[in-house]
């Protein structure tokens, strides 16, 4: 699982790291193929380190198998709330305008943002941020985001901001998130109220003030269902089209959230399928 801290995949030792720790385990078990289990964020790292780094014929080496538990494959809108006011994760202790400044700081709150390159059409055009009597602002317009805050706001480093968005977010480093051509299982929980835009109701308040999240969507209370089902459909259609007969598997666990769905009975049996 990845962290919210600075990225581990900057100086390469992430994905050494994990190649290395494949390749061990692989030796410790008669050379047999390791099945991958990762969750939450540490999915892009998993996705970055076997598309960008690893050498191609690693993976017919030593993958057997990939699941992939809540994944943002393509971005959460809740991760705009770290770049505009600030998220205390309901800690009381915590202002969320305090916090903020080391949240903009990291490259996980940029890698986190929906990715256009990942999403549909309809998500793409999405306005996943709304100020009202101003503007609205989709997932292709963060440009124009980023120029608005920082000419209007040269106070709080979003020049910054717009630096660390356009090196580390999810379009510029895992474009458009394709099939790994491994055999994959996916697994996520839905039905439960998931932030899908951020809104403040006079320009005023933006950025600086909480925004309201009252348009909701099912997911896992946070990253989104559209952010993984479609994806893990669309990597199904790629591995069909590469005839390579590794298939893409599903789990949907309705009213279970983003943590749970590790403790699930049924994720494990899934991922004990997935490892025969």
């Amino acid at each position: 699982q990845g962290n919210k801290g600075p990225l581990p995949l900057d100086s390469g030792d992430f994905c050494d790291g994990l190649k290395n720790l494949l390749q061990t385990a692989s030796k410790a078990n008669q050379g047999m193929k390791v099945t991958v289990v990762a969750h939450s964020m540490g999915n892009l790292f998993f996705h970055y380190c076997v598309e960008k780094v690893f050498p191609r014929g690693f993976r017919e080496k030593y993958i057997h198998s990939y699941t992939n538990i809540a994944g943002p494959m393509a971005g959460a809108p809740k991760a705009l709330t770290m770049i505009t006011s600030g998220e205390n994760e309901n800690i009381a202790i915590l202002r969320p305008n305090q916090i903020r400044v080391a949240e903009r700081s990291w490259p996980s709150s940029y890698l986190l943002l929906p990715n256009p390159m990942a999403l549909n059409k309809t998500m793409r055009n999405k306005n996943f941020m709304e100020i009202k009597g101003f503007r609205n602002y989709t997932s292709t317009q963060y440009k124009d985001f980023f120029d608005y805050v920082s000419k209007n706001f040269p106070d709080q480093h979003f020049e910054h901001s717009r630096n660390l968005f356009n090196e580390y977010s999810g379009q510029s480093i895992l474009g458009s998130v394709n099939a790994l051509n491994i055999r994959t299982l996916c697994v996520w929980g839905s039905g439960l109220d998931t932030t899908n835009k951020l809104m403040w109701k006079k320009k005023e308040k933006f950025p600086d003030y909480s925004p309201y999240e009252n348009e909701m969507v099912s997911g896992d209370g946070t990253v989104p269902e559209w952010s993984i089902k479609p994806v893990c459909e669309r990597w199904e259609i790629e591995q069909q089209k590469s005839q390579s007969g590794r298939k893409v598997s599903y789990l949907e666990l309705p009213s279970y959230d983003h943590v749970s769905v590790l403790h699930s009975e049924k994720t494990f049996n899934a991922i004990i399928k997935m490892s025969k």
